[in-house]
């Protein structure tokens, strides 16, 4: 109030020219802005009702509060702002006031959409959680801007929304993410470019959403559209991304991701070279994807994977021919699939393999005695829960001096008990049985 006094004074007083009065105004208007921030700054920043605030480690913590709305009186310069389990239903310009956050969580919200502009003042966020609301749609701009990148963003989780498509450059201004959790949406379509810039990405989580196949993303097979010398019109509003940047991106787009999840999907063909632009996968899981067939070189360029997972799948025949290209593998588990025999050299070219798991076939009914043969590396072998596997020959674990656990668990197995023991002792002359019905897990000791 003695500020607004002052003001008035000021321009009433005396007969000024116009042009000297208008520069007091200013001066007093400066005057005004820097005292009101002080004054503003002096006063302690208000917790809401149900929240539990940290000065001192500037967090800020309102899990179920009641919260309809980010709120903006907090802290200015607290760095972890947890907001789940509230009734939030739009981001707008609640985040603005945060410039110093590294760590936003906003699940379990009731979040439909997140207006672009939302994280502008976000430079220095790592990790941002929007799991569990109801958000359908994405853009470009939804993470950043041109002008305003989240380049510190490191982990975004989007998990359990109800996002169908995937467009073009949705996360080009986040372009130092390294774990994306995209799992349990309705994901229907993911564009090309869609991870355009992700060239830090190690973990991308797609399973549980209705993707029919492979995204072609993960392929050298399809080319990367740009549109020549109209930079960013593929993208809209100038991602600055145009035909001069093409050549950045032309050998996948993807090319550090470490781990994929697409299990649970609807993918019923695995295609040649599906997987060719992201040649340096570490885990593949395909679990429960209706998978019936794997094409010959489906798994091309796969040098450097350790883990495959195919459970739960629609096979008739294990994927023999498939197999070669994955020269490091290491865990293979093909249970709940439909063969109803395991042929000899059925895992030829896998000469690294340590885990098999084939539990759960429930037609699998012979296994022949070469089956293992080649590979000489096997520690752990689990062959459960095989309802109609009655029996095994006597030669089907000869040469594995590695064999370390051998589970065998609820099958219909009722005459290997003495071959299986006689086996296990010959081949391992140290060994010593810690459990020896064909019904349990049995363990071999060196």
């Amino acid at each position: 109030m003695v500020l607004l006094l002052f003001v008035s004074r000021i321009t009433v007083k005396g007969r000024l020219p116009k042009a000297c009065l208008t520069m007091k105004l200013i001066y007093v208007t400066v005057f005004i802005f820097i005292v009101g921030m002080d004054n503003l700054l002096a006063v302690s920043a208000v917790c809401p009702n149900g929240c539990s605030c940290d000065d001192e480690n500037l967090h800020v913590n309102c899990v179920d509060a009641n919260l309809d709305i980010v709120p903006i009186t907090l802290n200015p310069s607290i760095q972890r702002l947890i907001l789940k389990s509230n009734r939030i239903r739009s981001v707008d310009n609640g985040l603005k006031f945060y410039h110093e956050l590294n760590f936003v969580d906003l699940s379990h919200n009731h979040l439909v959409r997140i207006q672009s502009g939302s994280f502008i003042s976000q430079g220095k966020l790592v990790e941002l959680h929007l799991n569990a609301n109801k958000i359908s749609q994405l853009s470009n701009k939804t993470f950043g801007g041109p002008q305003s990148p989240m380049s510190s963003l490191a982990v975004l989780n989007l998990q359990n929304n109800l996002i169908d498509t995937l467009e073009p450059g949705v996360f080009l201004f986040a372009d130092n993410l390294a774990e994306l959790d995209l799992s349990q949406n309705s994901i229907k379509d993911v564009n090309i470019t869609a991870f355009l810039g992700l060239s830090n990405l190690r973990i991308l989580k797609l399973d549980n959403n209705e993707l029919t196949q492979v995204p072609d993303v993960f392929s050298l097979r399809t080319p990367i559209p740009f549109s020549a010398g109209n930079s960013g019109s593929s993208f809209g509003g100038g991602s600055g991304f145009g035909s001069s940047d093409s050549s950045k991106y032309k050998n996948g787009l993807v090319p550090h991701l470490a781990e994929l999840s697409l299990a649970n999907n609807q993918i019923e063909k695995i295609r040649n070279d599906a997987f060719s632009a992201a040649k340096n996968l570490v885990n593949l899981d395909l679990r429960g994807c209706q998978i019936s067939t794997i094409e010959q070189h489906a798994f091309r360029g796969l040098t450097v994977l350790r883990k495959l997972v195919l459970t739960d799948n629609n096979l008739v025949n294990v994927p023999t021919s498939s197999f070669p290209s994955l020269i490091q593998l290491e865990v293979l588990k093909l249970g709940r699939n439909n063969y109803d025999r395991i042929p000899k050299y059925a895992f030829g070219g896998l000469k690294k393999l340590k885990t098999l798991e084939i539990s759960g076939a429930p037609v699998l009914t012979h296994i022949e005695s070469e089956a293992f043969s080649i590979n000489l590396d096997l520690e752990t072998v689990e062959l459960s829960s095989c309802k109609k596997l009655a029996t095994l020959p006597p030669k089907l674990f000869k040469g594995l001096s590695g064999l370390k656990n051998l589970v065998l668990k609820e099958n219909q197995l009722s005459s290997c008990k003495t071959r299986l023991n006689k086996y296990l002792y010959k081949s391992n002359s140290h060994a010593r049985m810690l459990e020896s019905a064909c019904d349990a897990e049995i363990r071999v000791e060196h």
